[in-house]
């Protein structure tokens, strides 16, 4: 197999955070308490995230592997998904006090999906009201989360 710079470099890259997420993951298991999903330890988190950060560093790595030759070209940025993704979680963020949950995850929903402009309004509208209900029901329901759904 040939390697190129590039699937070097993503290689090296995929497995230094394989071993950075494994390394965190395994530090919080030894040092602080885990606890369970319903009652968080200190520890929770970090494990989850540790996790979840080597995992992403065996995908990036596996698809360096997998990636053929004719493959290596640099893809291009989508700059307005990018704008639109980052702009719904800033709005997110400054929208859940002033407005409550519901129409901040509203909000969110609807403004990322503007990225993608083959997607249709009416079905934004109801994706974005669909997914506002379900946060409403998990965090706020379920989770007893101390949030208001509308601060209004």
């Amino acid at each position: 197999m040939t390697v190129t710079v590039e699937r070097a470099r993503e290689l090296t890259g995929g497995t230094l955070l394989a071993l950075l997420g494994g390394g965190a993951a395994l530090k919080a298991l030894t040092s602080q308490h885990i606890g369970t999903p319903a009652n968080m330890g200190p520890g929770f988190f970090p494990v989850v995230l540790g996790i979840c950060l080597a995992l992403c560093g065996l995908g990036v790595a596996a698809a360096a592997l997998g990636k053929s030759l004719d493959q290596a070209a640099v893809p291009r940025v989508n700059v307005r998904a990018v704008a639109l993704v980052t702009l719904s979680v800033a709005l997110f963020a400054l929208t859940i006090r002033p407005l409550g949950m519901v129409p901040a995850a509203f909000l969110l929903v609807l403004t990322a999906g503007f990225a993608d402009p083959r997607t249709k309004p009416l079905t934004l509208v109801l994706l974005a009201g669909g997914l506002a209900a379900i946060s409403w029901l998990v965090f706020i329901v379920a989770l007893g989360m101390p949030l208001r759904a509308f601060a209004f």
